[in-house]
């Protein structure tokens, strides 16, 4: 890594932006590489700039220079690409070298906030940078780099690039747009590593519910909501074990209500339910559900059948199984699978 000056420079490209060097900057900047920021094309700042990315054709960790805009030799297309073979922007280049300091970092910021409760292991950081590589880093590398199709839905990267000042506007102004839509990528990446630090522990108090089920038990009975509770169901061992999961939730009047989620049957299934809500149950006033389930304190039944509200916590128990007695099939199969794992 080249010698830090008393003042470091950064420099990246003037003119309309992207989300490749906007996430870029943010990630930079949440970890102090440089103390300022140019954009130009200037070849004179660039070669003395401490770090430059998505100009300057080079691509050099060495030398701190991000770029990928040069043909790669050692690719039949010419992309920069990671280990996997997915191509890499300058945001996926740096990612790479900066990624993980970046989580580090946002878990001692946040430490102590009721989301974060301690500093993860190293695997727990790398696994992270991980994940936020393949929900968002990537995201942008294919848009950037290969023009990959959101199918007219606005993304990340189309919500940076209209980020972008008016096209009469000054150098001046366009910088300070640019400065803009840096504070949202900062923001939009912080929170994303908050909530997948946040998921993390999460799952690991659902797998110790998880590790005392029994197998007769098909509801798992959770003290409060966690963040993505199915996916840790589905990533555990004893998942065939469990059909439903209730917990107890908060309501803005202050009382407690409890909800009841079908889990799905699998990863590659998530909207999907194992044994769902009957149809008939699905979409009815609050006296029409109770009548119909019999479950004095019934509140709705969603009309895709994979979540379901109670008063209280012996009703959400019953409201389960009156659904389960009705889907007695799909809850004859699972009993099957849980039966041969039990075995196992």
């Amino acid at each position: 890594m080249p010698h830090k000056p008393n003042q470091q420079v950064g420099v990246t490209h003037d003119g309309i932006f992207h989300a490749d060097e906007v996430t870029a900057a943010a990630v930079l900047e949440m970890l102090g590489v440089y103390d300022k920021l140019i954009r130009t094309r200037d070849p004179v700042l660039i070669a003395s700039a401490y770090v430059v990315f998505d100009v300057g054709a080079d691509y050099d960790i060495s030398k701190l220079r991000f770029d990928h805009h040069q043909a790669n030799p050692a690719t039949s297309n010419g992309n920069w690409t990671r280990e996997d073979g997915f191509p890499m922007s300058s945001i996926g280049m740096i990612w790479q070298w900066y990624g993980e300091q970046f989580v580090e970092d946002v878990n001692k910021l946040y430490r102590g906030n009721h989301r974060i409760s301690h500093i993860l292991s190293r695997e727990e950081v790398k696994t992270i940078a991980k994940t936020v590589d393949e929900k968002m880093i990537k995201g942008v590398d294919a848009i950037d780099v290969n023009g990959a199709s959101s199918a007219g839905f606005l993304t990340y990267s189309s919500l940076i690039s209209m980020k972008n000042a008016p096209s009469d506007s000054t150098h001046e102004a366009k910088d300070i747009y640019f400065r803009k839509a840096v504070r949202f990528a900062s923001q939009v990446l912080m929170d994303l590593v908050t909530t997948e630090i946040e998921a993390m522990n999460d799952r690991k108090e659902v797998w110790k519910l998880m590790d005392a089920l029994k197998p007769s038990q098909k509801v798992l009975d959770m003290p409060r909501y966690y963040n993505d509770w199915p996916t840790a169901v589905l990533l555990h061992e004893k998942r065939d074990f469990v059909l439903f999961g209730v917990h107890p939730q908060d309501e803005a009047n202050g009382k407690q209500s409890w909800r009841i989620r079908a889990l799905p049957p699998s990863l590659d299934n998530r909207h999907g339910q194992k044994v769902p809500f009957p149809k008939e149950w699905r979409n009815l006033s609050t006296d029409e559900l109770r009548k119909v389930t019999g479950v004095a304190t019934a509140t709705f039944v969603h009309i895709n059948g994979f979540i379901a509200g109670c008063e209280n916590e012996h009703d959400a128990y019953l409201m389960a199984s009156n659904t389960m007695k009705i889907q007695d099939r799909q809850v004859a199969w699972w009993e099957e699978q849980a039966s041969r794992l039990a075995a196992s």
